[in-house]
C-alpha cells in the first residue's frame, strides 16, 4: 500500500524530483576556507551541519582507522522557542494566530547550548511588558556565569 494513498501524481513527482535535486556534500581540501551564502535572502532558521571525515591508511596489519566529527551552525536569530532548556518559564503557542511567546516569573530563565559569544557586539531582544517589569540579562556559560549583557 503507498505511504499517501491520497497524494496526486503531480505532487509525487514533484516529491521526487526534489530529492533527487539534492546533492551530497561538497568534498573540500584539508585547509582552507568555505565561503556560507545559502541562507542570505532566505528566513531565519535552518542550520549548516558541517562534516569533517579522515581515514588513514593503516600499517604494520593493522587495519585503516577513521573518525568523524560534525559542527551545527544555527542561524544567529535565535527564538527564545528554539531554547534547549528552561527553568521556570512557560511558553504557550497559538498556531492559528502563528504566535508564540513565553511567562516568566522571577528567577525565570532559558538556555541555548553551544552558542559561542566571542566576537557579538550586541543583542536585540523582544520583550513584551506584563506585570511589575523586571531585568533581562543575558550570561555566559551558565545559569549563575558572568553577565555580559542586561
Amino acid at each position: 500500500m503507498s505511504a499517501h494513498p491520497g497524494m496526486a501524481v503531480e505532487e509525487a513527482k514533484t516529491i521526487v524530483d526534489y530529492i533527487l535535486s539534492l546533492k551530497a556534500g561538497a568534498n573540500l581540501p584539508p585547509e582552507g576556507s568555505l565561503a556560507l551564502k545559502d541562507h542570505i535572502g532566505k528566513s531565519a532558521s535552518g542550520v549548516y551541519l558541517l562534516t569533517a571525515r579522515y581515514t588513514d591508511n593503516g600499517a604494520n596489519g593493522i587495519e585503516a582507522l577513521t573518525g568523524q566529527q560534525f559542527i551545527m551552525l544555527r542561524h544567529p536569530k535565535l527564538e527564545a522557542e528554539e531554547r534547549d532548556e528552561d527553568g521556570n518559564m512557560r511558553f504557550l503557542n497559538y498556531i492559528s494566530d502563528l504566535l508564540s511567546y513565553g511567562v516568566a516569573k522571577d528567577g525565570s530563565w532559558f538556555r541555548f547550548n553551544n552558542i559561542d559569544l566571542a566576537g557579538i557586539s550586541s543583542a536585540r531582544f523582544r520583550v513584551m511588558l506584563q506585570g511589575a517589569g523586571g531585568t533581562l540579562e543575558l550570561r555566559s556559560g551558565a545559569q549563575n556565569g558572568p553577565v555580559v549583557a542586561s
